[in-house]
């Protein structure tokens, strides 16, 4: 699956190659030529999508970790106090601090029932997190 910074790469070769051609028809208009000049050099800034691909990976420990929590949540021998307590241990140690890095936030509602409640509701809010940024998250 292409990634988004692979998709932002190749739209940004696409943009490239149309400048280029550009240029031929505006070859005695030096403001044309100096604009876009100025354009090539934005579209040539490897800073930037360097910079998305660093959020992208920040995104994807966060992904990972749902993945993780889904399975522990999945898991048939575990009983459902153990898995409540591993899923918020999880929340505490990894999860939080991972959110926190990739600048996202965790918004879900506790429905304080059971530990299966609790638990479903955690790891169901932290996928949904995950679905609901679908242009940097790869599934």
């Amino acid at each position: 699956m292409s990634t988004l910074l692979d998709k932002l790469q190749q739209k940004r070769d696409e943009v490239l190659s149309a400048l280029k051609e550009a240029r031929k028809s505006a070859y005695d208009n030096t403001e044309c030529l100096s604009c876009l000049d100025r354009i090539e050099a934005l579209l040539r800034d490897e800073s930037k999508l360097t910079l998305l691909e660093q959020i992208n990976e920040k995104h994807a420990k966060v992904r990972v970790l749902a993945q993780e929590l889904r399975e522990v949540l999945e898991s048939p021998n575990l009983d459902w106090e153990v898995k409540y307590d591993a899923i918020f241990d999880a929340h505490q140690k990894k999860v939080k601090p991972a959110l926190e890095e990739a600048n996202l936030s965790l918004d879900y509602c506790d429905p304080d029932t059971s530990y299966e409640e609790d638990a479903r509701a955690y790891v169901d809010a932290l996928e949904s997190l995950c679905l609901d940024g679908k242009t940097m998250w790869h599934w």
